[in-house]
């Protein structure tokens, strides 16, 4: 039977599921394991965050042991001499992950890989889940009683977010992290695994028009982009890869304490340059051609985001063109990857992802309009937004 055919039936059956107790419970199991079986490698932390278990199984490098090995079958006694765990409490928690499928349990007391064993090994989960046990978690397990005393309103405060609240932080997520190294490092850590493994807007879904320069802009030394709020300069660095013919100045800008992580002769070899900025203040870099955001308005309520926005705006010459890099959530039926980036940078900043028309609101009420929206990650939603100043 054809794939189409066997996801048709079972939308049919979800619009009408079997009212018998026992049925419907089989039904869940048979449904539960089929999706296990078909479920993508980067779905996986959005539904194992908050295993605890998790955490301890890469403490104790169980996935590691396992994914270097994918066909052994590890006795809990095995598991015992290489972990120095003991046995009765491996098993207990091997049963654990082997419900989410992240291990197989093949006999008693006895496991093996599973085709998600070596990504959670991997840089990217471990970076992810001690990101979300640093400032999510915490979050959530305040977050009903920190809606409530919010009246049930959508939270918009960056500094009292449900996330500071819950690690008993005064102040804002980006002192919190200055102020706590270690989980910042595990936060930048997860970013950064997280971008590489992505797919990306230079793999070719996004034209390089916008961000062509004449020869004479290029000697006048016009900016060919900005990525604005933009970290360790990922993005800067992505652009030169993945465009070495396109010329003129890239640059990146941050807060001082993100740039000045930045290895500056690396920066020197890749080419592009270093700004120390707040996006807050008006925008130093003048008619650049393209100023880029990515993952940066998210992080903020219609008020400040649109504060950045009119910076920008007012920089900005009228060839010159704003991408914003984030995702577009459907106005209907949103996928569970996009529900949990939802709630999280709720959770994290008081902030949202937007909808396509929450998008061209909230672009309109600055001065900016839609041109051209390229999604280059269908299952996340992510996309690249060109806006350009409204005429006057």
């Amino acid at each position: 039977m054809a794939p189409s055919i066997t996801a048709d039936s079972l939308l049919q059956l979800a619009q009408k599921p079997p009212q018998d107790a026992r049925e419907r419970f089989a039904l869940y199991e048979a449904a539960r394991r089929l999706m296990l079986s078909v479920e993508d490698p980067m779905s996986v932390g959005s539904r194992v965050t908050a295993a605890g278990v998790s955490q301890v199984a890469i403490d104790l490098k169980i996935f590691e042991l396992l994914a270097n090995e994918p066909s052994k079958h590890w006795s809990v006694g095995e598991l015992e001499k290489h972990t120095g765990a003991q046995a009765s409490l491996l098993d207990r928690l091997m049963r654990n992950l082997a419900v989410n499928n992240l291990v197989l349990e093949v006999a008693h007391a006895t496991y093996s890989a599973s085709h998600l064993t070596a990504r959670c090994a991997s840089k990217a989960f471990s970076a992810g889940l001690a990101h979300s046990k640093n400032v999510i978690w915490p979050g959530l397990q305040v977050l009903p009683t920190f809606l409530a005393e919010n009246g049930y309103r959508n939270p918009n405060d960056h500094v009292k977010s449900a996330c500071m609240r819950g690690v008993g932080f005064d102040g804002d997520v980006m002192a919190y992290l200055r102020e706590n190294p270690e989980k910042a490092a595990a936060s930048y850590a997860f970013m950064a695994e997280n971008k590489k493994e992505a797919p990306k807007w230079v793999d070719g879904k996004v034209p390089t028009t916008d961000l062509v320069l004449s020869k004479e802009e290029v000697a006048d030394g016009r900016v060919m982009a900005v990525d604005v709020g933009g970290g360790s300069g990922h993005q800067c660095e992505a652009i030169r890869k993945a465009f070495p013919h396109l010329k003129g100045r890239v640059l990146v800008e941050d807060l001082p304490f993100m740039v000045n992580r930045i290895d500056k002769e690396h920066a020197r070899a890749i080419d592009f340059e270093v700004v120390a900025h707040d996006f807050f203040k008006p925008q130093p870099v003048i008619s650049a051609k393209v100023y880029y955001m990515r993952n940066v308005i998210h992080d903020w309520d219609d008020e400040r985001a649109s504060a950045i926005l009119k910076h920008t705006r007012e920089a900005m010459a009228k060839d010159s063109v704003l991408f914003i890099d984030e995702i577009i959530l459907p106005e209907f039926g949103a996928s569970t990857r996009q529900v949990h980036m939802d709630l999280a940078v709720m959770v994290f900043a008081g902030a949202m992802e937007r909808t396509n028309g929450q998008w061209k609101n909230l672009l309109g009420s600055n001065g900016f309009q839609i041109r051209d929206v390229w999604v280059y990650d269908e299952q996340l939603g992510a996309a690249v937004i060109a806006a350009v100043p409204t005429s006057e």
